[in-house]
């Protein structure tokens, strides 16, 4: 008898931080800002794009299209995954598990009972970092104070329904603001 093992028996992705960086971003997606106020010109609202990249010199070029003539079109939001750590203070032991039982609706007793078990995840705290790129104060304004608004202090975001997922709800607080004139 030859028994082989998978090279991925032990390989485990659930893509957890790309569902993060999914959910920072659709937190901040529906911030507009009022243009347009001139003259006999009515003002009107535009939708402020938010963009996964840090907003270097390379990433502003690119976008640009590799031209000095074409800028980036302000206002824009840019954000970036810039720390991961773990958060001890959140364990509830080590190698904790769970089981529990379901019966899905329409299910005969006992044949279609199902036991779920899951072990604890490893608790982690992101730090995200947002830029907002105005071509002036008021539109910046504009943006802080629609930001503002959404965190009391913090803001609860869901990442999945399903109903065994441990991590389904998770908390997001704005913890600094700093202002930079570059």
């Amino acid at each position: 008898i030859i028994m082989a093992t998978s090279v991925l028996e032990n390989y485990h992705y659930d893509a957890q931080l790309t569902k993060y960086i999914v959910q920072f971003a659709a937190i901040f997606a529906g911030i507009q800002v009022e243009v347009g106020k001139r003259d006999n010109i009515e003002a009107h609202l535009i939708r402020v794009p938010i963009k996964n990249a840090s907003m270097d010199r390379v990433v502003g070029h690119i976008k640009s299209e590799n031209t000095q003539n074409k800028p980036v079109r302000l206002p824009i939001m840019s954000f970036q995954l810039v720390n991961v750590d773990q958060a001890p203070e959140l364990r509830k032991g080590i190698g904790v598990k769970r089981r529990s039982s379901h019966m899905p609706t329409g299910g005969l007793f006992p044949d279609d009972i199902k036991v779920v078990e899951q072990r604890q995840p490893v608790p982690y705290r992101a730090v995200f970092e947002l830029a907002i790129w105005a071509s002036n104060q008021d539109q910046h304004y504009q943006i802080m104070e629609q930001i503002l608004t959404l965190f009391d202090p913090i803001l609860q975001i869901q990442l999945t329904d399903d109903i065994f997922d441990w991590t389904k709800l998770t908390s997001v607080e704005l913890t600094d603001i700093r202002f930079d004139e570059n």
